[in-house]
C-alpha cells in the first residue's frame, strides 16, 4: 500500500516560501529513512534525530507538487516530484512535457486532478444548489492567494469558469464526464470534491448517496 503525502510549509514572505519548501522536502526524505540525521538550513535545522516508524512505502510517501503557473508545474519535474492539479488538461501536459524534456517517464509518478462533483437531477438543479458555495470557496482561495502573491489575483470568483470545470447533473450525466475525465487526462488518482463550504450537509449527503448507488457502480463496469 502506498501513501501520498500532502505538505502545507507556512510562508511569511514571497522571498522565502519556496526556499523553505525546498528545506521540508529534503527534511522529509530524510525523516522517512527511518535513520538518525542531522540538517542545517537557512530556515530548519536539525541535530541527531530519528523518525518512527518508518513509512511503509518505499523509499517513502509520494511527495505531490501543486502549480498553476507553467514555472511551477515544470519545478516539479525539477524536483523529481509527482503532480496534484486543480486544472485541466493543458496544465497536466506542461507537466508531462517538463518531465519527458528531462528523460523521465510521465507515468511512472502520481499525477492527482481534483473536481467538484455533485449530483442532482439535472445540471441547472445542480448548479443552482451549489453556486453560492462555490462562490464562496473560489472568492476564499483568491483571497488567500493574493495576499500571498501581492499584486497578483489568481483566482477569480467566475460563475461560468466553475460551472464549467465542475462535473454536475443527472447521475447519468456525472458518470458520463468523470469517464472522460478519466480517460483523457490521463490522472492517476482523482480527488472528488463534495462537500463545500456553506453547502447544506442534508445536499451534500443527498449528492453522496446519489452518487454512491447511481453512478459509481456503473463507473467501476
Amino acid at each position: 500500500m502506498s501513501i501520498s503525502a500532502t505538505i502545507v510549509v507556512p510562508c511569511p514572505t514571497k522571498k522565502t516560501r519556496l526556499s523553505r519548501t525546498l528545506e521540508t522536502i529534503e527534511i522529509l526524505k530524510r525523516a522517512w529513512t527511518g535513520e538518525r540525521f542531522s540538517f542545517e538550513g537557512k530556515h530548519f535545522n536539525f541535530h541527531d534525530v530519528r523518525v518512527l516508524p518508518r513509512p511503509k512505502s518505499r523509499p517513502h510517501p509520494e511527495l505531490l507538487w501543486g502549480g498553476m503557473t507553467t514555472k511551477a508545474i515544470e519545478r516539479a519535474a525539477e524536483l523529481d516530484l509527482g503532480f496534484a492539479c486543480n486544472l485541466g488538461r493543458h496544465q497536466i501536459e506542461i507537466y508531462r512535457s517538463a518531465m519527458r524534456a528531462r528523460g523521465k517517464d510521465p507515468a511512472a509518478y502520481g499525477l492527482v486532478n481534483s473536481r467538484i462533483v455533485y449530483v442532482a437531477d439535472n445540471e441547472q438543479q445542480a448548479w443552482a444548489d451549489i453556486e453560492p458555495a462555490a462562490m464562496y470557496q473560489a472568492a476564499l482561495y483568491g483571497k488567500w492567494l493574493s495576499a500571498a502573491t501581492p499584486g497578483q489575483r489568481w483566482i477569480q470568483p467566475d460563475a461560468n469558469q466553475l460551472k464549467s470545470s465542475s462535473i454536475l447533473g443527472s447521475p447519468e450525466t456525472v458518470r458520463a464526464r468523470l469517464a472522460e475525465v478519466i480517460e483523457t487526462a490521463g490522472a492517476t488518482e482523482l480527488i472528488i470534491n463534495m462537500q463545500l463550504p456553506g453547502l447544506a450537509p442534508s445536499k451534500a449527503m443527498r449528492s453522496l448517496e446519489r452518487f454512491t448507488n447511481e453512478v459509481l457502480p456503473k463507473l467501476r463496469r
